[in-house]
């Protein structure tokens, strides 16, 4: 999925073609533990190098809904308190 959002100011994105080595290493290192069967489901989300922003959803069950519910909240607040001083 796909949609058109608007960045924020001073939020930079690669140009197309240029990647981000660190998102790489990342996506690397989740297929191998995927690939082993650690991890079971994934909920992520992402920009596109053409401002598109992305949202992926793999899991074969929803039987605790409030343990991904609460994974997603805690993600959220995470990246606000890396992120903060953007919204000031």
């Amino acid at each position: 999925m796909t949609n058109k959002v608007h960045m924020l100011p001073n939020a930079a994105i690669r140009p197309n073609g240029e990647p981000n080595p660190h998102v790489v290493e990342l996506l690397e290192d989740l297929l191998s533990r995927a690939k082993s069967g650690e991890i079971v489901s994934l909920q992520a989300t992402g920009f596109c190098s053409n401002d598109d922003r992305y949202t992926v959803w793999a899991h074969s069950t929803a039987e605790d809904i409030y343990a991904t519910v609460g994974a997603i909240e805690w993600l959220k607040q995470e990246y606000i308190h890396r992120h903060g001083e953007a919204l000031d």
